[in-house]
């Protein structure tokens, strides 16, 4: 915390308590904020399985609703990501949505990993 412990000079030590009281209390904001967003994300990308992948995956599905419910955003997205790419590897809105995901939950690697499947599967539609 050391960008906190040059705001906090000069003040009062109750002050310097409170203000690093408050900042975490905003950090912990924003983080809850992006905790939300990456779960929307996760169930709407879930929604846009094919009824006959879903079906296939009842347990794996059931599995990611736990991970969703416990919080467990990062094994809800490796869950739903390991669906996709071995049942549903073509669906662009689905991979799309598992992007915007990973880039809300910082995963660098799957991240690139998608962006990858994506333009691979855009260029023929470019061309």
């Amino acid at each position: 915390m050391p960008r906190t412990l040059r705001l906090n000079k000069g003040l009062q030590p109750a002050q310097k308590r409170t203000f690093t009281f408050v900042t975490l209390v905003k950090k912990m904001s924003d983080y809850q904020a992006s905790w939300q967003r990456a779960e929307l994300l996760l169930a709407t990308a879930k929604t846009l399985l094919l009824p006959e992948v879903a079906a296939a995956n009842e347990t794996d599905l059931r599995q990611f609703d736990e991970f969703l419910d416990a919080n467990e955003l990062g094994l809800a997205f490796e869950c739903l990501e390991s669906i996709t790419y071995e049942d549903q590897p073509t669906c662009l809105p689905l991979l799309r949505l598992l992007r915007s995901t990973a880039e809300e939950m910082n995963l660098r690697e799957n991240l690139a990993e998608l962006d990858n499947r994506i333009n691979a599967l855009e260029k023929p539609l470019t061309q």
